[in-house]
C-alpha cells in the first residue's frame, strides 16, 4: 500500500544568474538513488537572501546586479526596489545593467510608498513604507500574481513556475516602523521596536513567497556593537568579527536563508598588469540552508563599473592555476592566448572569449562544490544498480564493430 502521506515535494526554482562565481558560491549538488547527480547553481527562488558588509563594499551593486540577470530573459521578471535610504540613483542601474535610462522602468520599480489596497492604487492613495510596507507589497505582489497564474507562467529548468519577481530592500538598517512614521521619528534607539516588527513582518510573508516565485534580496549593514558588559555578545553569525553586529534582530536573521558578507579587500596591484583602478571585495557564504558555508570568493570591483564578474573568474583561474601560461594564458575553446591586460577589454565586448572562460570556470568550481553525505545502498539496490551497469555494459557495440539502427 502506498504511503498515503507521499505527495509530490514541491520544487522550487533555481535561476541561474550566468554570474559563474556566484552561482558556483551558492551550488549544491543533489545525489538520487540511481547513482545520478544533478547541480543546482544560482539564486533558489522563492527564497530570502541577505548582502551584508560595511559600508562602500557593493552590497547594493551585488543586489541589483544578480537581480537583474535573473529577471532579463523573461518578459515579465521585473525587480522592485524598496529604497528605505532614500539615496537610489537610476544612473547607477545603467553602469550595472548597461541600459538606456528610458528602458530601466521595463525592468525596474522603485518603491518609495506603497498602495493602501493594491499595488496599482493611484498617487493619491499611497503612504510612506514602513517595516510592515514589506509586508504589504509582498501580499499585493501575491495577489496579483495568483490572479493572472495563466499569464505569467513559464519553463525553468523544465519545469512550470511563475516569472520571477525580485524585492530588494535597501536597507534594514534604514527600515522604520509604523509608530516612527506616524511620530515623525527616525530614531535608531527603537532598534527593538524594529526588530520585532521585523520578526513579525518576515513570518507573516514568507509563506507567500514560494508560490508566486517572489524573492527578497536584503542589504544589510555590518555595524559595530556598543558593548556595555564585560562579556563579549554571542554573534548572529559565525563568521562576524567580534564587536560585529547586523541589524534587524535574531529573528529576521534566523528567517534569511542565505546570507552573503562582502569585505573589503586590498586595491589591485599595478604588478596585476590589468591597468584599472580598483580593489577586491572579499565575498563570503557565511550562511546557507544547503550550500557550503565559509567559502570565500574574491571579486574585482571598480566603483564607477561596479563588479567585473568575468574578469574575476579569469583572476580567479589564474590566481589558482587553472589555466595553463605564464605572461598569457590559454583558455580552451578560445583560439589565441591571454594577458591579463588583454582580457579586461575582452571581458567586456568578446562573446566567444566569454563563452569559453565561463565553460572553463564553470566546470572548474563545480568541481569544489561538496557533495551530501548519503545513507549507503541496501544489497538489493545495489544489485539493482550494477544490474543496469552490465545491461548498458552488454548493449555497447564490440571494438571494431559499428552500431546498427
Amino acid at each position: 500500500m502506498a504511503n498515503l502521506f507521499k505527495r509530490q515535494m514541491e520544487r522550487l526554482p533555481q535561476l541561474e544568474t550566468g554570474v559563474i562565481i556566484w552561482d558556483t558560491l551558492n551550488g549544491k549538488k543533489e545525489k538520487y538513488s540511481d547513482g545520478t547527480t544533478k547541480i543546482k547553481l544560482g539564486v533558489t527562488g522563492g527564497r530570502i537572501y541577505c548582502f551584508s558588509g560595511p559600508t562602500s563594499t557593493g552590497k547594493t551593486s551585488i543586489a541589483l546586479d544578480l537581480a537583474y540577470d535573473i529577471v532579463k530573459d523573461y518578459e515579465n521578471g521585473h525587480i522592485y526596489l524598496m529604497d528605505f535610504e532614500h539615496a537610489f540613483e537610476p544612473i547607477r542601474v545603467q553602469q550595472l545593467t548597461g541600459l538606456y535610462i528610458d528602458e530601466i522602468s521595463d525592468k525596474f520599480d522603485l518603491i518609495e510608498n506603497v498602495g493602501k489596497k493594491s499595488l496599482f492604487d493611484e498617487a493619491g492613495d499611497r503612504e510612506p513604507i514602513t517595516v510592515t510596507s514589506i509586508g504589504k507589497l509582498v501580499r499585493q505582489l501575491y495577489d496579483f500574481k495568483m490572479a493572472h497564474k495563466s499569464d505569467l507562467l513559464t519553463i525553468i529548468d523544465g519545469e512550470s513556475y511563475l516569472e520571477p519577481t525580485i524585492i530588494i530592500i535597501d536597507s534594514i538598517a534604514g527600515t522604520i516602523t509604523d509608530k516612527q512614521q506616524e511620530e515623525g521619528n527616525s530614531n535608531n534607539m527603537t532598534g527593538a521596536t524594529r526588530a520585532k516588527d521585523l520578526g513579525e513582518t518576515f513570518n507573516i510573508l514568507n509563506p507567500l513567497l514560494a508560490p508566486a516565485n517572489i524573492t527578497l534580496f536584503l542589504i544589510n549593514h555590518l555595524h559595530e556593537d556598543v558593548q556595555t558588559g564585560m562579556t563579549p555578545k554571542a554573534a548572529i553569525l559565525r563568521d562576524l568579527k567580534q564587536g560585529e553586529n547586523l541589524p534587524g534582530g535574531k529573528a529576521l536573521n534566523y528567517l534569511i536563508g542565505t546570507n552573503v558578507i562582502l569585505r573589503r579587500g586590498p586595491k589591485i596591484k599595478e604588478d596585476k598588469g590589468y591597468g584599472i583602478d580598483g580593489n577586491y571585495i572579499d565575498m563570503l557564504l557565511a550562511k546557507s540552508r544547503g550550500a557550503a558555508t565559509g567559502k570565500v570568493r574574491s571579486l574585482i570591483f571598480v566603483p564607477e563599473k561596479g563588479f567585473l564578474w568575468d574578469l574575476s573568474l579569469f583572476d580567479y583561474l589564474v590566481d589558482n592555476g587553472k589555466l595553463a601560461g605564464g605572461s598569457k594564458f590559454e583558455i580552451p575553446g578560445y583560439p589565441k592566448k591571454v594577458s591579463r591586460k588583454e582580457a579586461v577589454q575582452l571581458c567586456e565586448n568578446d562573446k566567444e572569449f566569454i563563452n569559453a572562460l565561463r565553460a572553463v570556470g564553470k566546470v572548474a568550481l563545480c568541481e569544489l562544490i561538496p557533495e551530501a553525505q548519503t545513507r549507503e545502498l541496501t544489497p538489493e539496490e545495489s544489485a539493482t544498480e550494477e544490474a543496469k551497469i552490465m545491461a548498458t555494459f552488454l548493449d555497447a557495440p564490440g571494438e571494431g564493430t559499428e552500431r546498427t539502427e
